[in-house]
């Protein structure tokens, strides 16, 4: 495989939550409808908002770039990836999406993103069981090993 087709199926792996990308639509449909500041500085929220969103970014690029040289298949995983982000969170990829969200949030200074993140997050959350669920079929022992030794999230 070649670098530039290596790049490329790395990239098609990066999972966009669906959750939190509906979260951003209706929190920002609404907040143009009725704005609703979530910080009455907006130099603060503006810092603040680049860095999450940074942090996010960085977040997910080191677990898409962990993963990329793995036997990821889709549904079915032919390898337990462990290493780098994973190491300290089994779910890094959702950590940074939501790192990003609130860093979006921040940027766009409306307080219905965060009105709307506990249905993302309790959505994602059930995602990550049914994930979990199957990791732990798939790969057994190494799985519950690996699941009692590294937080879920943070």
């Amino acid at each position: 495989m070649s670098r530039g087709q290596r790049g490329r199926w790395r990239w098609s792996n990066v999972p966009v939550p669906e959750s939190h990308v509906a979260g951003l639509l209706v929190g920002t449909v609404v907040h143009v409808l009725k704005p609703l500041r979530l910080l009455g500085n907006q130099r603060l929220a503006r810092s603040a908002g680049w860095g999450l969103t940074g942090i996010g970014l960085l977040i997910i690029g080191w677990a898409v770039r962990t993963v990329g040289g793995s036997e990821l298949g889709g549904e079915r995983p032919a390898v337990l990836v462990t290493t780098g982000p994973y190491a300290f969170s089994r779910n890094p990829m959702y950590v940074g999406w939501t790192a990003l969200y609130l860093g979006i949030a921040l940027l766009l200074n409306t307080a219905w993103l965060l009105v709307v993140l506990p249905v993302v997050l309790s959505t994602v959350h059930l995602v990550v069981r049914r994930e979990e669920r199957s990791l732990e079929r798939e790969f057994e022992d190494a799985y519950r090993a690996y699941r009692r030794d590294v937080r879920r999230y943070l």
